[in-house]
């Protein structure tokens, strides 16, 4: 993930951007997470602001692509212990 967007989002939301670069969905994010599936909407609507993206398919666009641009995991959301 580019460091200019890690900083602009928290560790939470650079986990879920995360998870949906994997091409998971809503539901199993939010129970890979350990989360309720509506705090996990709310995350989704943060990000979306943070980063100037109106829908979810530009969202799930940017964190593919975000995903590729890094050959490695990031290394916060493995250091979280949520793998």
């Amino acid at each position: 993930m580019a460091k200019a967007i890690q900083r602009q989002l928290t560790f939470r939301e650079r986990q879920v951007v995360e998870l949906i670069g994997q091409g998971l969905r809503g539901r199993a994010i939010a129970e890979k997470l350990g989360m309720a599936y509506f705090t996990l909407r709310k995350h989704r609507l943060n990000i979306l602001r943070k980063l100037g993206l109106t829908t979810a398919a530009q969202l799930s666009a940017a964190a593919a692509a975000m995903q590729r641009a890094t050959s490695e995991p990031n290394p916060d959301f493995r250091r979280a212990g949520a793998a």
